[in-house]
């Protein structure tokens, strides 16, 4: 008997590793990817304006600020790729010229 003569049939239950997988990744809903980071710095009201200029020039992106003692960032978009983020950073760089590509966990778009 040699190997020729085995036969191991284990579809069905790659096909079920397979499935869970796929409804795993579906269910996921942030992976790595990058941000532009428009303002750091310890002013409120400047975190607060370059939101809100973020939003003039783009209406629909995603602009997060957070603070964390004792500073205020402001982060622009959800980029899965640095080229996709880097396109949007010149863009933006007339008005926001301190703006780095920073990476981050971000969110997915359905």
């Amino acid at each position: 008997m040699g190997y020729k003569d085995c036969t191991l049939d284990q579809t069905d239950r790659v096909n079920a590793m397979l499935d869970s997988s796929a409804i795993k990744n579906l269910e996921a809903s942030r992976i790595q990817g990058f941000r532009i980071l428009i303002y750091s710095g310890n002013e409120r009201d400047e975190a607060i304006k370059a939101k809100e200029n973020a939003y003039v020039l783009f209406p629909k992106a995603d602009v997060y600020m957070t603070y964390q003692v004792p500073s205020f960032k402001v982060r622009f978009g959800d980029f899965y790729s640095r080229l996709d983020a880097w396109t949007t950073l010149l863009k933006l760089q007339a008005q926001f010229p301190q703006a780095v590509i920073t990476n981050e966990i971000v969110n997915i778009k359905p």
